[in-house]
């Protein structure tokens, strides 16, 4: 998961990613004639009645409210892939199941805009509910462990863009705390040892500067010196502060 500074990812919100989601292609079936469009997105067409053609979802709303073709419904969409889906979900708690990237907002436009293209589309609409459910459910549950785990990261493949938003920003700047956290007492336990091991130094180092010890006073200074170093980035320049304790993930609704 990226962190809430990269690229600003963190920062979408659902309106962007739906508009995002707008240049995924999807096929229509026209109901006009007309010859290629040449688009930034690239060229489509020809457009001949009945005959189905791949386009930009947006391109695809805006003919489907002029009544211009029929949309074809992604197979993601159908009553029976939707029922595989929720039951693979429910029944593997470690594995997502592989869906688009923005399938949730794809389907929000189609079940707005081409209802009546879509075949069962309560029933449709009921399943993906579902099954947002049971995966936001699981990840939280992932997410939970993580925390627990002080991990520096959390793998979380096959998760749409929709699903990671409201989590995205919050988890990132999380596991970044509890990081940190972690390190501060990585360098106090680190100090702790390197000032218990300074008698043994200063018996190991003395004698002449021509004896095999080579030269007491050198080392034992040198030795202060590093365990000042290191206690002073352990102190971090203040008081010493409570570790914060990684705080139970708060569930709530999109």
């Amino acid at each position: 998961m990226p962190s809430a500074d990269s690229g600003g990812l963190a920062q979408l919100t659902a309106a962007e990613l739906e508009f995002i989601a707008e240049d995924a292609l999807i096929e229509i079936v026209p109901k006009f004639k007309h010859g290629p469009l040449h688009l930034i997105q690239g060229d489509f067409g020809p457009f001949v009645p009945q005959a189905r053609a791949k386009v930009p979802l947006w391109l695809a709303i805006t003919l489907k409210k002029r009544q211009k073709c029929q949309i074809a419904c992604p197979s993601f969409m159908s009553v029976g892939y939707l029922e595989q889906v929720l039951r693979r979900e429910r029944e593997d708690a470690a594995v997502f199941t592989p869906l688009p990237h923005h399938y949730l907002e794809i389907a929000s436009l189609l079940l707005n805009t081409a209802s009546d293209d879509i075949e069962e589309p309560d029933r449709v609409r009921t399943l993906l509910e579902d099954v947002e459910n049971v995966r936001r459910a699981k990840m939280y549950e992932g997410m939970g462990s993580a925390a627990q785990e002080v991990q520096q990261a959390v793998k979380v493949n096959d998760l749409g863009a929709m699903e990671l938003l409201p989590v995205r920003s919050f988890f990132a700047e999380a596991l970044a705390s509890l990081y940190v956290v972690s390190g501060q007492k990585s360098a106090d336990h680190r100090a702790r040892d390197l000032e218990e091991k300074m008698p043994a130094t200063r018996a190991s180092g003395g004698g002449d500067d021509n004896a095999g010890g080579g030269g007491g006073d050198d080392d034992v200074g040198a030795a202060a010196a590093g365990l000042g170093s290191v206690e002073a980035a352990a102190a971090g320049g203040g008081e010493e502060e409570e570790p914060l304790r990684p705080r139970r993930v708060r569930r709530f609704r999109s």
